[in-house]
């Protein structure tokens, strides 16, 4: 019978740089930066593909170290940058 095959999750473990420029709604409302320098998901924990409505997918990931930030008062896992 006619078929279409998918494979997925055939590479796991890349890592990226996560970047978020967004409002900090919390607290101020004022403008916040988040850069995790390092960091990998985990495999995705459940995709439901049969539904009516949109899909949702929950992801988690690790931070991991950046050894190449160095410094007094630097942090090799995230920097966050927020107005006052």
């Amino acid at each position: 019978a006619p078929q279409e095959i998918m494979q997925a999750l055939v590479e796991a473990g890349e890592e990226f740089a996560l970047f978020f420029d967004g409002m900090n709604e919390a607290q101020s409302g004022k403008p916040v930066s988040i850069t995790m320098h390092r960091l990998k998901f985990s495999p995705v924990q459940g995709l439901p593909f049969i539904s009516d409505e949109f899909a949702e997918v929950s992801m988690e990931f690790e931070v991991l170290r950046d050894s190449s930030i160095g410094g007094v008062g630097m942090s090799q896992f995230i920097k966050v940058v927020q107005a006052l």
